[in-house]
């Protein structure tokens, strides 16, 4: 696998999530498969679904050597990210998503309830546009459980 740094920012609508160096980014598009992003890749625009990211930060370049980076965390790190898209131009990757939650910032109750709400009105559903955004509810809520429950068993996998 490369090891080679590229920019990454991962940006939620309501706040940055990561903006620096990673060796590899991976990410559900609405294609429906995984995407992975190694450094010189093509430019490309493509869209993301709600799913798990996944990325390994690095240093910056030419930096592995200093004193502050002799501690640089490098494990992979995770994020639950809501549909958006990933622009990566002349090397720069930048992802724009709806949401993004780190598994400790993800309350779980509050996804159980929003599932638990989405459940009864979907049985109540006739117009189709309404029953796909309820099913879209349904699945945000099923995908932040999940996250929750995946990474808290290793704490050492949480940002």
């Amino acid at each position: 696998m490369s090891e080679i740094p590229f920019n990454l920012r991962i940006l939620a609508t309501d706040h940055p999530i990561y903006d620096g160096y990673a060796t590899r980014l991976v990410f559900k598009s609405t294609d429906g498969g995984m995407v992975g992003i190694l450094a010189h890749h093509c430019d490309e625009l493509i869209t993301i679904d709600v799913g798990e990211m996944q990325y390994d930060p690095a240093p910056e370049p030419g930096s592995e050597d200093k004193e502050d980076n002799k501690d640089f965390d490098r494990s992979t790190k995770y994020v639950l990210a809501g549909e958006g898209f990933m622009q990566i131009i002349n090397g720069r990757v930048t992802a724009f998503v709806e949401t993004a939650e780190r598994p400790d910032e993800i309350d779980e109750k509050r996804a159980l309830d929003a599932l638990h709400r989405a459940e009864e009105a979907m049985a109540g559903k006739r117009i189709m546009e309404d029953y796909a955004m309820t099913e879209a509810n349904i699945q945000r809520a099923l995908a932040r459980i999940s996250e929750k429950h995946k990474f808290f068993s290793n704490m050492n996998n949480v940002i």
